[in-house]
């Protein structure tokens, strides 16, 4: 396994950063460290910057919580990870790392559980029949998806990143 130390900056009150997005970050961060640390850097001004705070902390660490306090704090509809308020930094905010799982995958479940509902409430009688075809098929291991592009590989023949 391998460490990761990543350093962040931030200007003022804003968070100016997401940690990562739910739907890679168990893929792309998780499952490839041993352990990730960050470099949190807290600015302030524009003219002349001064550096205010630094905190160094492992990255689920910074991740902050949801309003109800049982999830991880992010965007639905992008799925968006926002770290904790700078008013937090230094301060724990997950009193372990299996606590942080937990919220992790609570988080990721109860985003599918809101999302997907409304994606077929909003679907015609058509678009609903072959969303079920399609599930029934899965469920039925005769459909398996296609292997997606990361955030980082072009397709082929396109010009901008996916």
């Amino acid at each position: 396994m391998q460490y990761a130390i990543e350093i962040k900056t931030g200007q003022g009150s804003r968070s100016a950063y997401d940690i990562g997005r739910l739907d890679t970050f168990e893929e792309s961060r998780l499952n490839v460290f041993a352990e990730e640390y960050a470099v949190m850097i807290w600015c302030q001004g524009k003219e002349r910057v001064v550096v205010k705070d630094v905190f160094i902390e492992p990255v689920y660490n910074l991740i902050g919580r949801s309003r109800d306090k049982t999830k991880l704090s992010m965007r639905l509809y992008d799925g968006k990870i926002r770290p904790k308020s700078w008013a937090a930094s230094g301060k724990i905010t997950w009193n372990s790392k299996s606590e942080f799982l937990a919220a992790f995958y609570d988080t990721r479940l109860g985003r599918w559980y809101t999302l997907i509902p409304d994606w077929y409430f909003r679907m015609t009688a058509d678009e609903r029949v072959h969303v079920r075809k399609l599930l029934n098929d899965i469920d039925q291991q005769a459909y398996f998806p296609p292997d997606l592009p990361s955030e980082d590989e072009e397709i082929e023949g396109e010009d901008e990143k996916i």
